[in-house]
């Protein structure tokens, strides 16, 4: 079976839930999604920077389903089911057991990668979730790039950064010491022995990988095209969440 990702940003609107949202109007905008995309149930891990990858269940709605503990990391088996992360600036890798087995998604941001103690979340997807390194397929969503993370080594958590230093080249960030976290995910999934070939990289219609917290922006006014909190977060603006999906048919 294949697997299909989707990210939507900006122009589908704002997936961020709050203690003032109301659940009835925000369980009937994913039912559109899912009925727009042909998909009958939707599994969303309760992120908090953690490893944990949820396994179990339970219902918010009769097509929304969402982690019973806080993970950043979320594993379905069943097609026409969709994994949903909500960010902001975070990459999220998905990992398909081929031929025909699970769908696994990761939240990866710097803490998910670089916790203080322990294995990284993508670690412990093949050392406690029997994932075979060599039996998978491996997607990265993008989330901010190397161009606008920032940060340095204040951003770091724990572990070990095996890529090469950069530097933010544009946005609030600009000129801070900054952090690959794409490339710091294949450095992660290489580790653990999954083969480069089987690593992929969502990309725009044209074929480029994208950094979603500088797509479509020429200044810190224009609205970009994905919710960011590194460019929304640090203006006046409300800092939304995109919607990123994996599911397999």
């Amino acid at each position: 079976m294949a697997f299909r990702t989707l990210t939507l940003g900006k122009a589908s609107g704002d997936f961020r839930f709050s203690n003032s949202t109301s659940v009835i109007l925000y369980a009937r905008r994913l039912k559109k999604v899912l009925d727009d995309y042909g998909l009958h149930c939707l599994y969303a891990p309760r992120c908090r920077h953690t490893t944990a990858i949820a396994t179990e269940w339970r219902e918010r709605a009769d097509y929304w389903r969402v982690s019973t503990e806080f993970a950043d990391g979320g594993i379905i088996d069943e097609p026409g089911s969709a994994l949903a992360f909500f960010t902001a600036d975070c990459p999220v890798l998905v990992v398909r057991e081929v031929p025909d087995g699970r769908l696994a998604g990761l939240h990866c941001s710097t803490a998910c990668l670089l916790p203080r103690e322990g294995l990284s979340i993508v670690e412990r997807l093949f050392s406690e979730q029997g994932f075979a390194a060599g039996k998978v397929q491996c997607q990265i969503i993008p989330g901010i790039g190397p161009c606008c993370y920032g940060g340095g080594n204040g951003s770091r958590v724990g572990g070990k950064i095996d890529v090469p230093p950069a530097v933010a080249e544009c946005g609030p960030r600009v000129g801070q010491p900054s952090l690959n976290l794409p490339l710091l995910i294949r450095s992660q999934l290489t580790a653990v022995g999954v083969p480069a070939e089987r690593i992929a990289a969502a990309t725009t219609d044209d074929g480029h990988e994208y950094c979603t917290a500088c797509a479509d922006r020429k200044d810190a006014n224009a609205p970009g095209r994905y919710h960011s909190h590194c460019w929304d977060g640090a203006t006046d603006k409300p800092e939304g969440r995109n919607l990123v999906l994996a599911w397999f048919f």
